[in-house]
């Protein structure tokens, strides 16, 4: 990842960036290599410094694409679930320089698992192209510079969907955008919709200063929400052989154990390994990945006393993304790690209680919300599972900020 910094440039011209034009690749330029192509007959000295001056050049640009994304870094705002600044600075290079023309590549994975097909220029999405993020929504259209920039389609999970122009990326850091054919925009629709989502949520910030907080927890939430959709259809096709046993990689059978427990899906040698459905003698049952006889990858585990989880697995343990349905009706989604709720998650109670934020050992610790079935609204720290620390309570429309201490409040 390239320094993003410009604190060493002591250029008189840095404002020249601040008004970025969108335009269409020159294809009339030529690439450096066919340069020096031409000039064969250069002698071989001179070649030495045109050789020189090329790095120089390719230096300069990788420097306009690092400040490029300074100047863009600043107009787009910090806090969106997409097209937010941590996924435009991903992909670029500090050794790379951005070439002078389009490139079509391979799909780019990103680290969160969504993926982008189409045109590049070096490191920014440029061209035609689609982008999909884990949560399952989608753009496919034009882009300039990292961004939609033009004509495309941007369709949300739920089904609803925004077709036409992308042009003012600031219109969703605006409050009111009076302009008919600025809320026709794409970026004004992608914004409201995402104020709107977190409203639905419950996640809309009492205080500014916690914007920032509730989005990654929204973000975070889609992702795992995701991640457990994938392991529900990786649990429904556990009983049917993967292509590993049509290429012979893995057999596929079934066992009788020896307490009446029955197992059929997939082995390699004696173990249990790869898609298999698992019922033991008392009741409890698992379908989904297995690895070295142990419950490994995603999957979906009944208990005898009527619970329900359904998500990633460790060697046998309940981590990584995951949802948990007890007996007695209360539901928890989030992370897991080592067979204990740790990380984000979100938990709804029976009695109508819901906690939506950060958990240590199966207890609220961090920051997060809860919200009382009175409509009482709480947002702010947590330790061991009670208020702690700095927050904000509403409750019949009255906002009260301080500091709360071992679940009572304070000042």
């Amino acid at each position: 990842m390239g320094q993003l910094s410009c604190k060493t440039c002591d250029c008189k011209n840095k404002e020249q960036l601040t008004e970025i034009k969108f335009t269409e690749p020159d294809n009339t330029i030529m690439d450096d290599t066919s340069k020096i192509e031409e000039m064969h007959e250069v002698p071989e000295t001179n070649l030495a410094m045109l050789s020189y001056i090329i790095r120089i050049q390719a230096n300069w640009k990788a420097f306009q694409e690092r400040k490029m994304c300074r100047v863009l870094s600043k107009l787009i705002p910090k806090f969106t679930f997409y097209l937010n600044r941590e996924e435009m600075r991903e992909t670029l290079s500090s050794t790379h320089p951005p070439p002078p023309h389009r490139e079509n590549k391979l799909t780019y994975r990103y680290k969160d698992g969504s993926n982008y097909i189409g045109d590049w220029r070096g490191g920014f999405r440029d061209g035609y192209g689609t982008m999909t993020w884990i949560s399952g929504a989608q753009y496919s259209g034009n882009w300039s510079w990292g961004v939609p920039y033009g004509y495309g389609k941007f369709t949300f999970p739920d089904g609803d969907h925004f077709e036409g122009f992308w042009k003012d990326f600031k219109a969703s850091s605006r409050e009111k955008v009076n302009s008919e054919s600025k809320r026709s925009d794409g970026y004004f629709w992608l914004h409201q919709k995402q104020q709107f989502l977190i409203k639905e949520a419950q996640l809309d910030p009492l205080s500014p200063s916690n914007l920032e907080k509730l989005t990654k927890i929204y973000q975070k939430l889609q992702f795992i929400n995701a991640q457990i959709s994938d392991s529900i259809k990786i649990s429904t096709n556990a009983g049917v052989p993967s292509h590993k046993v049509s290429i012979g990689i893995r057999t596929f059978r079934q066992k009788i154990y020896q307490d009446g427990s029955l197992y059929i899906g997939e082995w390699k040698g004696n173990r249990r390994c790869g898609r298999g459905k698992f019922v033991s003698r008392i009741g409890e049952s698992y379908e989904g990945e297995w690895k070295n006889d142990m419950e490994h990858g995603s999957g979906k585990k009944s208990y005898s006393n009527g619970s329900t989880y359904i998500g990633n697995f460790v060697m046998g343990e309940r981590e990584g993304h995951g949802e948990m349905r007890w007996e007695e009706g209360n539901v928890y989604r989030g992370e897991w790690r080592k067979n204990e709720i740790e990380g984000i998650g979100e938990c709804c109670w029976i009695d109508g209680r819901k906690y939506t934020g950060e958990w240590k050992e199966g207890k609220s610790e961090g920051f997060g919300v809860e919200i009382l079935s009175s409509g009482e609204k709480y947002e702010g720290e947590w330790s061991n599972g009670k208020r702690e620390g700095k927050g904000i309570l509403e409750w019949s429309g009255i906002l009260t900020e301080g500091v709360w201490k071992d679940g009572n409040f304070l000042k």
